[in-house]
């Protein structure tokens, strides 16, 4: 790898480069797949003559496209290949809730009983969905006959945001 002469690189004075030591030589910090590469450019591309494009992105402008030899220090003919191995999604996973796990820590009785509420009350429907059964830390008796009320209280919202149609 070698370094790129820019000493007679003229850009506008309002870039920011995303990589300012972008022309020596240096380990690859991100990988972009095509689905996010576009994703991240914005407004504002500059078109320097003989020079690579300078493209306003996210993380703020980027170079890309060809530079003649003679900006390049020590030219030579190289070769350059990249293998990317990418662990399988399961692996991953695996490390991520290996990281992520709780260890043997102490819950107290309000939390063992609501994760006893969720393995004995959560079931998955036919459709995908997951039917959880609401906790009550009380019985809903507590509630008292509080029908009547709420279904009051809910008409009245009702008639207010359809008075008011600009809160819905």
């Amino acid at each position: 790898m070698t370094d790129i002469d820019i000493s007679k690189w003229n850009f506008p004075s309002n870039v920011d480069l995303a990589e300012r030591d972008f022309n020596k030589p240096a380990p690859i910090d991100i990988l972009l797949g095509a689905e996010t590469f576009f994703e991240i450019f914005l407004d504002g591309r500059y078109d320097c003559n003989c020079l690579p494009v300078l493209q306003n992105t996210k993380l703020e402008y980027i170079l890309s496209g060809k530079i003649r030899n003679s900006y390049v220090k020590q030219h030579q003919k190289q070769y350059h290949s990249l293998f990317v191995q990418t662990d399988s999604l399961n692996d991953m996973m695996e490390r991520f809730w290996t990281i992520e796990e709780m260890n043997n820590q102490i819950l107290t009785k309000e939390e063992r009983a609501c994760e006893k509420h969720f393995v004995l009350n959560t079931r998955r429907l036919e459709t995908g969905r997951y039917e959880v059964k609401l906790p009550l830390s009380d019985s809903p008796d507590t509630l008292g006959d509080s029908y009547h009320t709420a279904r009051a209280n809910f008409l009245a919202l009702e008639q207010r945001l359809l008075k008011q149609p600009q809160l819905k």
